[in-house]
């Protein structure tokens, strides 16, 4: 008996609910186990040394890794990394196995932006080598499954997004928060492979929404990177001029996130508009503020073994459904810009629940706020009317809140391309070199080239 997935010749026969493609379990299985798809995609025999910094901490900075290095497989052959990519993306990749190599992908991909950065210069390499089989591959057959792990894959690559929807060649040098750039490829063939795996993605309504929740991860981390990069290093009480330096950082971030998610949504839009098919929904913006507020469910550390992903997890994503039923809204970007706030100091925490006054969205322990209920939601909403003009937030943190407001499915056609332009960067290369730290002002830029 034959699945539902057409028969094909070659590697991508079902046969009883299996797949033929003696390739496709063990893909499937990197998906989960990531030191799995680590040893395959990069095999590497040296080990990126450690560094120790002024406060003890110990650090692997991005390590640029070389795929052409030869190691030796258990069977005694000899291949390098570029070797073995070039030969699996040469096999028959159709609907009956392709969803194996994207989910193992889209797992590999949570890789990058890993505080090893060893692991993160290899994960973007093996995917920078995905990105460029995908971005030229018909998917307009392939199962929902398929086009939710491309979601992922997509909104792992948020530095990508985030560039092409800000106009800016690198936001790494804008953000403390450092991730390796993929120097095989340049910043056109990248927007172009990215903006047809987003148009193969359009008329799923689960993969742009995990699209999104990879964004709002990015984000996410970004900001807490921007808060401490003007903050002193020895957890003392930061000053009155850091303080508004550090919320200027937090705002760049929270601004750029919510425009790399309105690309993905336009892209989508434009690409339905094509098929006939509407899906005028914000559907990655919507995605991107309930991954915000941590209502994505962790999954189960016995069944996968991603727990420790930096990015999006395949088996975190959350359903677009799931996304909508809690209409998380403004209320998703007010509690990610209070939690990292108050997590580095940089509000009044006298006016936050505590153990006098417990609220479950709130744990006053770690400084954590999860809205993962409607009871949640409701307890911050009346906390955030109560205290928003009292805990200290800037007005450009306030903007990003008041923008963020703005209901999903209200926006004019081509909001993107037709607001009034601000000053913005002279775009750059995307993988140029990172050079330090060079931090824009005003944060809010909204520039946005034809996606």
């Amino acid at each position: 008996m034959v699945t539902d997935a057409p028969l094909v010749t070659g590697t991508g026969n079902y046969l009883d609910g299996y797949a033929v493609d003696a390739m496709a379990g063990p893909l499937f299985a990197m998906s989960r186990n990531l030191e799995a798809a680590d040893r395959y995609f990069t095999p590497t025999l040296v080990n990126p040394p450690i560094v120790v910094g002024d406060s003890a901490n110990a650090t692997i900075p991005i390590t640029d890794y070389d795929p052409n290095i030869s190691f030796t497989t258990r069977d005694g052959r000899t291949i390098t990394a570029q070797e073995r990519a070039d030969l699996l993306f040469s096999r028959t990749w159709v609907r009956g196995n392709e969803e194996a190599l994207t989910a193992a992908y889209a797992g590999f991909s949570s890789q990058r932006g890993s505080t090893d950065g060893g692991l993160d210069g290899r994960a973007t390499w093996a995917c920078g080598q995905a990105l460029e089989y995908f971005g030229g591959h018909d998917f307009s057959s392939s199962s929902e499954q398929t086009k939710v792990n491309l979601g992922v894959f997509a909104g792992n690559h948020s530095a990508e997004v985030t560039s092409i929807a800000t106009a800016d060649g690198n936001p790494n040098r804008q953000y403390g928060y450092s991730t390796a750039n993929d120097y095989a490829h340049d910043a056109e063939s990248k927007r172009k492979a990215l903006k047809h795996v987003v148009a193969s993605i359009a008329d799923s309504d689960d993969a742009v929404s995990a699209a999104g929740q990879g964004i709002a991860n990015y984000t996410h981390r970004a900001a807490h990177a921007e808060a401490a990069e003007d903050l002193p290093t020895d957890g003392s009480t930061p000053t009155p001029e850091q303080v508004p330096q550090a919320q200027t950082g937090m705002s760049s971030a929270y601004t750029n996130g919510r425009s790399a998610a309105a690309w993905v949504d336009e892209v989508a839009d434009l690409a339905n508009e094509r098929t006939n098919t509407r899906r005028d929904k914000e559907r990655a913006l919507a995605g991107a503020a309930f991954a915000l507020v941590g209502a994505i469910p962790k999954p189960a550390a016995a069944a996968v073994s991603a727990v420790g992903s930096t990015g999006l997890s395949l088996w975190e994503a959350a359903s677009n459904d799931t996304v909508t039923d809690l209409q998380v809204d403004a209320t998703a970007y007010n509690a990610s810009i209070t939690e990292v706030a108050v997590q580095h100091g940089l509000v009044d925490e006298s006016y936050f629940p505590d153990a006098t006054n417990p609220q479950s969205w709130y744990n006053p322990q770690t400084k954590t706020i999860t809205i993962t209920d409607d009871t949640q939601k409701e307890q911050f909403q009346q906390w955030w009317a109560s205290y928003r003009d009292d805990i200290g937030l800037s007005a450009d943190l306030m903007t990003v809140s008041q923008t963020a407001a703005d209901p999903p499915g209200h926006r004019p056609a081509r909001r993107l391309l037709t607001q009034p332009p601000t000053p913005a960067a002279c775009p750059h290369e995307l993988d140029q070199p990172h050079h330090g730290r060079q931090r824009q002002h005003p944060p809010h830029r909204r520039h946005h080239p034809d996606p």
